[in-house]
């Protein structure tokens, strides 16, 4: 029976070889279909090991993925474990599971659009340069209506960090105000 327990005391390399092995046994993760009225046991399984080293189900109750491959950017999301995905067979697995990175634009508006929707929130220097590194990623990429919705969200949040020349006082305002 693959428990937490057991995945957890598996090094990253047998994590490696598990996952190819898995290519080979479709019946262990597919989604539901005709022949397997509830999909792979796998799906449901503790077989994914994400970057701060804990388990998880890579699918929810419900068939949702609750993980994903890492990004360009630091995420929120849940994320596999850098190593898992440096052998191409591994790889390939994760991504025939169903597993991707995740899309920036629904980042942005499920973690950081939160976040400085806050009164008097503080942010670390190195988590707001984070942030914006993010948005210039979203920007950046090639979805215009998706830009579109993104800007019109921005304007009405204190997003643009300001100092006080003559006070040094530190603070956030909404870009409309510059």
């Amino acid at each position: 029976n693959i428990t937490e327990n057991f995945i957890k005391r598996k090094t990253d390399s047998w994590l490696i070889i598990f996952y190819k092995n898995l290519l080979k046994q479709q019946s262990l993760w597919e989604k539901e279909s005709y022949y397997n009225k509830k999909g792979g046991v796998l799906r449901r399984k503790p077989i994914i090991r994400l970057s701060s080293r804990e388990h998880i189900e890579p699918f929810d109750k419900d068939g949702n993925i609750q993980v994903y491959l890492p990004g360009e950017s630091k995420s929120k999301y849940k994320t596999i474990h850098e190593s898992l995905i440096k052998d191409k067979y591994s790889y390939k697995f994760l991504l025939e599971l169903g597993i991707s990175t995740p899309d920036i634009f629904s980042e942005i508006k499920e973690f950081l659009i939160p976040k400085y929707s806050q009164e008097n929130i503080e942010i670390a220097d190195e988590e707001y340069y984070e942030d914006i590194e993010k948005l210039l990623l979203a920007f950046n990429t090639p979805n215009p209506e998706k830009k579109e919705d993104l800007l019109s969200v921005l304007k009405e949040i204190p997003i643009i960090y300001c100092r006080n020349s003559v006070s040094g006082e530190q603070f956030l305002i909404n870009p409309e105000k510059l």
